[in-house]
Order: C-alpha cells, then structure tokens, then sequence
C-alpha cells in the first residue's frame, strides 16, 4: 500500500492523529471520500437535468420512473413540509442549521471509516447523499426533487436514496 502512505505522508499530522489514519486505513478513507464527490456530482448532474427538463410541477413519465419537478424546502422525500414544520408555509430554517451537521457528521464518518476500513463504500455513499442536498440547501435554499413516488406520493432525488 505504498500509494496510501504516501497520500498520508501529505496529509497534515493534526488532521491523521483526528481520523486515526494510518497506512492501512487512509486508502480506506480516500475511497470514502472520493466516493462521496462521486455520488455529490452525480446528484448535482441529474438535479440540473431534471430542472433543465421539465418546469417546475411538471409531470411526466421516463421509462419506468414517473417525474415531477419539485422544490422540496423540507427534509429528504419533503417529509415535515406538509405539517408546517420544515419548510412550506411553516418556519424555514437558516442554511447554517444544515451545514453545522455536516461538519460534525463527516468529521465521524471519515473516522469510521478509517478505523474500519471495510465500511469505505456505504460510508462514502452516505455522505454523497449528506452533501448532494446540504450543499443544495445552502445555496439554493431547497432541494431539488424530481422522482415522484407514488406510494408516499412524494418525490425525491439521487441524494434522498444514498440517504436510504
């Protein structure tokens, strides 16, 4: 693993000792963390599709999926949004409230992942999801959705489903 220690051997001293990185668990954690970016672009591309695609609450069908464009104010699948709670007509919170999380959330993944190397791939797949629509919140202030699931009759998008 000569590749891993020395992508280590770059990494500051103080951010190794706070991931307990080591040569062994810092490929681990470079996947995690590739994979997240990955995942994050992946559900940016096909957010900015779906909104260049079809207006907003659009309607339509693609293969076996049934879209609809959606800007979710809530949480993933625009649960609370509803109730008044998150979002909608209710309080809308500060962007700050989703990134604060974030930090602390990836700081812990990151660890998990670099004390056991083996969880690189649903780690890095879970803060692909966390990013894909945290980020989105920051910036846009909602989440775009454009997968419309009949059963709960609410949509989602690539992020809500690496959240799952």
């Amino acid at each position: 693993m000569a590749g891993a220690t020395e992508f280590a051997a770059g990494v500051p001293e103080a951010v190794r000792e706070t991931l307990g990185m080591s040569g062994r668990t810092t490929a681990a954690w470079k996947r995690a963390l590739a994979l997240a970016v990955f995942v994050c672009s992946l559900d940016f591309a096909t957010k900015a599709l779906a909104a260049a695609s079809y207006g907003l609450g659009v309607r339509d069908h693609f293969l076996f999926v049934s879209i609809l464009h959606m800007q979710n104010p809530g949480i993933s699948l625009g649960l609370f949004s509803h109730f008044g709670l998150i979002g909608g007509n209710g309080v809308q919170l500060p962007a700050y409230i989703y990134a604060v999380p974030l930090i602390f959330v990836t700081r812990w993944l990151l660890q998990a992942a670099a004390r056991a190397p083996r969880l690189w791939l649903p780690i890095g797949i879970l803060l692909g999801g966390v990013f894909g629509n945290v980020l989105e919140m920051l910036y846009h202030g909602y989440a775009t959705d454009f997968i419309y699931i009949v059963s709960i009759e609410g949509t989602a998008n690539l992020a809500d489903f690496a959240l799952i």
